[in-house]
């Protein structure tokens, strides 16, 4: 479903979106949770909490099978597409004139797939996942979240074509910025598979919090500086 922002719907296990478009900013934060613990239950909406004194509109989306949104949006969508239409539909009713799409982890390979998919003006993705494909995982011995990926490739919806963004040709122009502990190998693999030949994404490592980056950011207040700056830079491309 989707519903008003309130600060009792987040527990809401039916909500997929919440919404709150009250603010007069131009600016359109769209936030993509990642999963939930150990990608095994239904994730929080992320990203809630940092942004309650921003005064941007706000949507958060979350993916409540833990299918790296391949299942769609419960009781609103069933596939990728049909998730893209909805998004649409929203960022067009916010009457926003900048979209910018955050995420992490999975949260973050939404961010990517619907920036590009919506051409936001910026996508900021904190410790990326940017493929789920079987090869890729072997490859770069990613053993993280069996069970999770399991349920993605049995769930009957899921787009193989869409396993590895490295394939998606709408990210070349996409302005991203990636934030990740280059310490933290699992998530550095992840990393450098998604940038090379690409200069519209600029790399900011972070050294400390491996995979729960986020959290260190939050702690350290960089978190609200990112955020600050996103709602209103311009973004230069062709700059790594």
């Amino acid at each position: 479903m989707i519903k008003e922002f309130s600060r009792e719907l987040l527990r809401d296990p039916e909500c997929g979106i919440l919404f709150d478009y009250q603010s007069d900013h131009d600016t359109l934060f769209i936030c993509f949770a990642g999963g939930g613990p150990d990608m095994a239950t239904s994730p929080p909406f992320e990203f809630s909490g940092v942004l309650r004194n921003l005064d941007v509109k706000k949507m958060f989306v979350r993916d409540i099978s833990n299918c790296v949104y391949h299942n769609g949006l419960k009781h609103l969508s069933g596939n990728f597409e049909e998730t893209t239409g909805i998004l649409a539909a929203e960022v067009k009713r916010s009457g926003c004139k900048r979209v910018v799409t955050i995420g992490n982890c999975q949260g973050a390979y939404a961010a990517i797939y619907y920036g590009a998919m919506l051409q936001a003006d910026l996508v900021l993705a904190f410790a990326p996942l940017t493929f789920v494909d079987e090869e890729n995982r072997t490859r770069y011995g990613e053993k993280r979240w069996p069970d999770g990926f399991e349920r993605l490739y049995n769930c009957g919806t899921a787009a193989p074509h869409l396993y590895d963004l490295t394939t998606l040709p709408e990210t070349q122009d996409l302005p991203i910025d990636i934030y990740y502990d280059p310490h933290y190998v699992p998530d550095t693999n992840l990393v450098q598979h998604f940038i090379p030949g690409k200069t519209n994404i600029r790399v900011y490592e972070r050294p400390g919090g491996e995979h729960l980056l986020v959290r260190n950011l939050k702690k350290s207040g960089e978190l609200d500086e990112i955020l600050e700056k996103a709602c209103s830079s311009e973004r230069a491309l062709n700059i790594r």
